[in-house]
């Protein structure tokens, strides 16, 4: 496990049982992004607060003033609060068993169109309009930018993007699968179009192609107080996991 030195404002800061790099959060570019790879596995490690510490000394010394981490399970949000984070979003975990139950296809007038090339890129133009949607969707402070999306869709060993809408798509659904566990990685629909079907149509889209890759189960995460998005998973037969994650956050210079 070893620590490096920021020269950027994007990088490595540690590596080991977690690897941490920064970056600036979508649309937010005096608020610095950790990226915990590893951090959702209850194994995984967090170092000594001491060196997530130093950590801030040297986002400072790169400009930022803020630092919010990905989502992160349990033991890690401990570790991170004993550095002075506090969590500022609480995700709730979901998770279906994936069976031969018929889910009904969507129906064909909406426009499920796949997106994403063989070499798992989505083309400038698309990309475009999918970040497009998703600021509509969630806002600028829970956004994804064009760094966030494609990490999204690499997120998994296997990966497929599908929208929803004709001329110009107004909806649109992330979804890839690792050993067999399929994963819900983003979906949003525009608010001009939401309660018309279009998230119904996205996620019955995704099951079936999890399905068709022979999937045992998927999993998704969702803001707690999201009601619809609950009622959209409840839908299709998710269920609530015992431990949710959360996102950690603390100012820079913060003392504690």
């Amino acid at each position: 496990m070893a620590s490096t030195v920021l020269s950027s404002r994007s990088g490595v800061l540690w590596t080991g049982s977690v690897t941490v790099r920064v970056r600036p959060w979508p649309h937010q570019h005096e608020v610095a992004h950790l990226v915990l790879s590893g951090a959702h596995d209850e194994g995984s490690v967090l170092p000594h607060p001491d060196v997530i510490e130093d950590w801030m000394r040297d986002l400072a010394a790169v400009g930022y003033n803020t630092v919010r981490t990905t989502a992160v399970a349990p033991a890690n949000a401990s570790r991170l609060a004993q550095a002075g984070f506090t969590q500022c979003q609480r995700l709730d975990l979901l998770s279906l068993v994936i069976d031969d139950s018929i889910v009904e296809q969507p129906p064909s007038d909406l426009g499920i169109r796949s997106v994403l090339t063989l070499g798992r890129r989505l083309l400038p133009g698309s990309a475009r309009r999918l970040e497009g949607i998703d600021r509509r969707s969630f806002g600028d402070e829970w956004s994804l930018d064009a760094v966030s999306l494609r990490e999204a869709v690499r997120a998994t060993h296997v990966s497929a993007v599908f929208t929803v809408g004709h001329n110009r798509p107004h909806g649109f659904v992330v979804v890839g699968h690792t050993r067999g566990i399929g994963y819900v990685q983003r979906l949003a629909v525009a608010p001009d179009h939401q309660r018309r079907g279009s998230g119904t149509a996205l996620m019955a889209v995704a099951y079936r192609w999890l399905r068709r890759h022979r999937c045992s189960q998927v999993v998704v995460n969702t803001e707690t107080d999201n009601h619809s998005a609950h009622g959209l998973y409840a839908k299709f037969g998710f269920r609530r996991l015992p431990n949710g994650l959360s996102v950690m956050q603390r100012d820079v210079q913060a003392v504690y």
